[in-house]
């Protein structure tokens, strides 16, 4: 009889020692962040029923369900009352779900510091000694990209060319004068002025007469002189220059033609008469 009582007592305790424990193993979530805008979520539902999971980001606000507003009556979250839902993450039995969680550069920062509070937690399920209360962790926000536009080309630089102002002509300071050579005069008039000034009277050479008033001056010949006149033009169609004699030697070239005649003239009637013996 004492055996048989022994065995159902046996029974019990053992209930009594495992029951307990395993009333104690419930869900459970970490969360943590190691770079700039990235929080890390992990869900642990090692019972067997499936559960939700849940996050916020910031002060987002979150949308109700059938549940939002209740207040929970059991469990780790007793007397709290159930709020929005933010980004359910099923979780089934026995197993384990890993969210990385994106914050947006935008997300508003309510404190100013550049920080933004991650918080999630396990609160919807169909045991309520089995939910997780919240864990949070800071994640600090990135920089945002630069959008600025790089600086535009001012008009009139020439990349090939970067020391010349825009607008600049080439040749130097005159309009007129042609590239790479500031020899040549140009609009401004000083060389202009030179060439005027070594012109002839009334623009043909030489320099303006003092009686220059738009009339050309009268002029009176000059004795002509005896002196030989050379001619230094050359007739395209003669073979020879032309030379020109003064009127004294005009009158010498007939005289010495008759002399030479008359002289010839003389011998020849010499020579005739010593051959005929006159």
């Amino acid at each position: 009889m004492r055996k048989l009582l022994t065995i159902p007592a046996a029974v019990a305790g053992v209930f009594l020692c495992v029951s307990p424990a395993a009333a104690d193993e419930g869900t459970s979530v970490t969360i943590g962040s190691e770079e700039c805008g990235i929080a890390t979520v992990t869900f642990s539902n090692p019972t067997d029923f499936k559960f939700f999971g849940d996050f916020q980001i910031g002060s987002e606000s979150g949308t109700a369900d059938d549940v939002t507003g209740d207040t929970i009556e059991e469990g780790p979250l007793e007397n709290e009352t159930w709020g929005n839902v933010f980004h359910l993450t099923p979780i089934a039995a026995g197993s384990e779900e890993t969210v990385t969680v994106e914050v947006p550069v935008d997300t508003p920062d309510v404190n100013g510091d550049g920080v933004i509070t991650v918080r999630a937690w396990i609160d919807r399920g169909p045991e309520q000694h089995f939910f997780a209360p919240a864990q949070s962790v800071d994640v600090d926000l990135c920089e945002p990209e630069s959008t600025t536009p790089p600086n535009p080309e001012e008009p009139g630089d020439d990349p090939e060319n970067p020391g010349e102002e825009p607008g600049e002509q080439p040749g130097g300071e005159n309009p007129g004068d042609e590239p790479g050579n500031p020899e040549k005069p140009g609009d401004d008039g000083d060389d202009g002025d030179d060439k005027r000034d070594e012109g002839g009277d009334n623009g043909k050479g030489g320099q303006p007469s003092e009686t220059d008033d738009g009339v050309a001056p009268v002029t009176t010949p000059g004795p002509t002189s005896s002196a030989p006149v050379t001619v230094d033009a050359v007739s395209a169609n003669d073979d020879l220059a032309d030379t020109g004699v003064s009127g004294t030697l005009t009158w010498l070239v007939p005289a010495g033609v008759a002399l030479l005649a008359v002289g010839g003239g003389t011998v020849w009637l010499s020579r005739r008469r010593g051959e005929h013996g006159a």
